[in-house]
């Protein structure tokens, strides 16, 4: 086991219990404000300016708040989770489609479609969960 100088470990423990709590505070519904940002396109700039508003208010707004930094933490932990998903829509974007199947994608996004949709308005496999044509994950 490793021993953690500056008591990381403890820290983990304790950003955990405070993104658990947050999603029983205000993650009831099927979809959030910061989904819907992300959806988008507009992630990485929700989560800066988020972290940028919690590190200028620290020390502030309620003085040395130790939740202003949690947050900051959680925000830079959903930036994670943008960039890796940014990387991969940027994949699927370059994917090189038959003309075949690129006849079918453009197809599938004019018409109006009922049902799990990605946020290209393609139909969302009810199996895998995937769009059946990019294979992305995201759904609006």
């Amino acid at each position: 086991m490793i021993d953690y100088k500056y008591n990381e470990d403890s820290a983990l423990q304790e950003i955990k219990s405070y993104i658990d709590s947050t999603y029983t505070q205000h993650y009831s519904g099927k979809y959030q404000a910061t989904d819907m940002i992300i959806d988008a396109g507009h992630g990485t700039g929700f989560c800066i300016g988020n972290i940028m508003k919690y590190a200028k208010r620290y020390g502030k707004k309620d003085g040395y708040n130790k939740k202003d930094l949690l947050k900051i933490i959680h925000y830079a932990m959903i930036q994670l989770y943008v960039q890796d998903h940014d990387v991969e829509d940027e994949q699927i974007k370059s994917v090189k489609l038959s003309p075949a199947e690129n006849s079918i994608f453009d197809l599938l996004k004019t018409e109006p479609i009922s049902g799990d949709v990605c946020y290209r308005n393609i139909p969302i496999d009810s199996v895998s969960k995937k769009c059946q044509i990019c294979d992305c994950w995201k759904s609006k």
